[in-house]
């Protein structure tokens, strides 16, 4: 009898089990569904907000190109790769920013092109449900970027108008041609044969009305600058000068041999030019030994330069940070003695 009274008691508890977790289901999730238990804070949370931005690159013929880019907020790179024949959008990009994009391709020299903080312009919301909040207003860039004809890479000459004397000194010349295009920033290696006793270019200097050890970014700050680099207030030009005389003359300094031709060169100098569609015409004291032969030479290496991203900086080098070679390829000119 007291067994039937216990499985009676057990089959009671049991269906009152079955109706109380029935209720507290359907309460869970709906209170979950809800926010019936959501602190008020936990509510007003904003989402935060973002752009996107839009780029294309386009050649002077305003055709669309296929480039490669880096794209950096604040000299953090977000996003970097090749830019296809259309319109890139890059989302959810942080508000607030200074956008800088460099693009080039085998054809042209690298360019970047800086977009300061966006305008208001398009609404995005905070979270929907915290309508005390006011809505601000984050504007989407475009960057309709395209190269000029002075990036394009051009058909470089070389040629010396001049031949090795024996047992002499004498000025010799390097022409160098450029046409339908640009070398960047040209910069001149040598190496020579034990029948040249010496070969010397002639101090190089850049002229400007104003050069000055500081700059102004692009919200307008004084910055300064240092390892000897100066800017040219009227040229908006920037220089490294191993001296600057009375404001006007930046003596520009031999340059560390790029890592490639190391074991190549004795040494190389930036002529602190770049050419487009014209020539330029380098000189040198040369001095040469009584026994020259037609084993002697000159090795002239023709190399430019171009705007790499190393660090957080966008310095201007003969190479990247990995020490491949930037622009175009280097161009060896071999003078021989033939007398």
């Amino acid at each position: 009898m007291q067994n039937k009274k216990s499985q009676a008691g057990l089959i009671i508890l049991g269906f009152f089990l079955i109706i109380v977790i029935g209720i507290a289901i359907p309460v869970a999730y709906y209170s979950t569904k809800n926010k019936w238990f959501s602190s008020k804070e936990e509510k007003q949370q904003p989402k935060i907000p973002t752009i996107s931005i839009f780029a294309r690159v386009l050649d002077p013929d305003r055709n669309l190109v296929r480039a490669n880019y880096f794209l950096d907020a604040d000299k953090m790179t977000l996003r970097q790769g090749i830019l296809e024949k259309s319109w890139n959008e890059f989302s959810g990009m942080p508000i607030n920013k200074s956008y800088r994009m460099c693009y080039n391709t085998g054809e042209y020299y690298r360019h970047c092109s800086i977009n300061l903080r966006g305008a208001s312009k398009a609404c995005v919301l905070f979270n929907e449900s915290d309508k005390k909040r006011p809505c601000l207003s984050y504007a989407n860039i475009t960057m309709d970027a395209s190269f000029q004809s002075r990036f394009k890479k051009g058909n470089i000459t070389i040629n010396s108008p001049d031949k090795i004397q024996k047992d002499a000194e004498q000025i010799l010349r390097l022409n160098i041609s450029s046409r339908n295009g640009s070398l960047s920033r040209l910069t001149i290696c040598t190496w020579h044969s034990i029948g040249i006793i010496k070969l010397v270019k002639p101090e190089i200097t850049i002229h400007c009305n104003r050069w000055l050890n500081y700059t102004f970014d692009i919200e307008g700050n004084q910055v300064n600058l240092t390892n000897n680099i100066y800017w040219c207030e009227p040229e908006n030009r920037i220089e490294q000068c191993a001296k600057v005389i009375n404001k006007k003359e930046c003596v520009i300094p031999n340059i560390i041999p790029p890592s490639r031709l190391k074991d190549k060169v004795d040494y190389c100098y930036y002529t602190g030019t770049s050419i487009i569609d014209s020539d330029y015409i380098a000189e040198y004291n040369l001095e040469t030994m009584p026994f020259i032969n037609q084993n002697d030479y000159i090795n002239f290496y023709i190399v430019d330069m171009e705007e790499i991203k190393l660090g957080s900086d966008y310095p201007i080098r003969t190479e990247d940070s990995s020490g491949n070679d930037v622009g175009i390829k280097d161009i060896l000119y071999v003078l021989n003695y033939d007398g």
